[in-house]
């Protein structure tokens, strides 16, 4: 449904716990009319659509307009429950309510005013929804978080081993360490079937893999964790570098003041994650990714900074090749401006 000049909208603002959700409702982007905490279950979320409802109808408004920040999988059951029910809700990302918070001047951070303020921010900025990701994308996510679920828990078994002395204790680990083994085979098998049986997302993860520093892993993360905005196929690299919070974070104040950059800790961090030693490998063996980040060495930029800016490089490389459909070209940039030269 679009918004006309005439039409009422009540905008919900949810902010996000492990636990519950804390709502807060705005028609005008200045007055809270209401707010409301549920649980962070399918009874919370059903709750929490007759209550906004609800007010729908006491404010006589046409339509009704929900945001959320992207907090992971506790932000990701009320989205899901939302557009089952053809519900506009937009996922937000924390980094941009933040700065939106450092413009209104605002001090005090508490779930009751993070949900108004989520609400204004709704009101003031007018997002638009985001679209619903598709079955087939959505079992693949599931199987592939799960795969990395495992291998972390291995990977923790596996620290955990090497300083075990009992030799009880040390039988008890090396089976919890098989029995990883053995989940992690039968979910890569699950993945390869499901990617088998849907040639377009295994077409996907195979023009991905066409990047140096990018193997099937990557790929597939990649290929899960990108949201894509307004359709299907269509990916904003802009909302996709905010999304992935791939920005170092640097301290400077004056001559005296100079901290070390590090990773930002806000946005997706599996999709950032997924990036770094990926990244760190395209440097040495991506042309296009090492002649970047050696072009901000020359220019003094610390490692960090260049780091970071070499995994924003390679999503935006990915990015581009999701929605173009063609395989990785070092020279891409250059035959692109040839082309628009001879139809000019």
């Amino acid at each position: 449904m679009k918004e006309t000049g005439k039409e009422k909208i009540l905008y919900v603002g949810i902010d996000v716990a492990k636990s519950w959700l804390d709502l807060a409702v705005t028609t005008d982007g200045v007055r809270t009319i209401a707010s409301k905490r549920v649980d962070n279950n399918p009874k919370g979320f059903k709750a929490a659509l007759l209550w906004a409802k609800t007010h729908m109808r006491k404010q006589k408004a046409s339509a009704v307009h929900f945001a959320v920040e992207s907090t992971g999988i506790y932000s990701e059951g009320i989205l899901e429950y939302l557009q089952d029910e053809d519900i506009r809700i937009s996922m937000i990302n924390p980094s941009q309510i933040k700065s939106f918070a450092t413009s209104k001047l605002l001090r005090t951070r508490t779930d009751k005013i993070d949900a108004s303020l989520i609400a204004v921010y709704l009101h003031a900025m007018k997002p638009k929804p985001t679209p619903k990701v598709p079955t087939e994308l959505k079992q693949l996510k599931s199987l592939v978080r799960h795969l990395a679920y495992l291998t972390e828990r291995r990977s923790e078994e596996k620290t955990y081993l090497e300083s075990v002395t009992d030799r009880d204790v040390m039988e008890s680990t090396r089976k919890n360490i098989k029995h990883y083994d053995r989940e992690i085979k039968k979910i890569e098998e699950k993945i390869k079937d499901h990617l088998d049986k849907n040639s377009g997302l295994r077409k996907k993860v195979e023009l991905l893999k066409t990047i140096p520093g990018v193997a099937e892993t990557t790929a597939r993360i990649l290929l899960c964790e990108l949201h894509h905005q307004g359709s299907y196929e269509r990916i904003s690299r802009k909302a996709q570098t905010a999304h992935a919070g791939l920005a170092p974070m640097e301290k400077t104040s004056g001559s005296s003041v100079r901290r070390k950059p590090k990773l930002c800790k806000t946005g997706n961090a599996r999709l950032r994650k997924s990036l770094y030693f990926p990244a760190i490998s395209a440097i040495k063996h991506n042309p296009v990714v090492k002649d970047f980040y050696d072009k901000l060495i020359s220019k003094g930029k610390h490692k960090m900074v260049a780091l970071v800016a070499s995994m924003r490089k390679l999503l935006v490389i990915a990015i581009g090749i999701l929605n173009n459909q063609v395989a990785f070209d070092a020279d891409w940039e250059q035959h692109k401006r040839f082309r628009l030269l001879k139809t000019a």
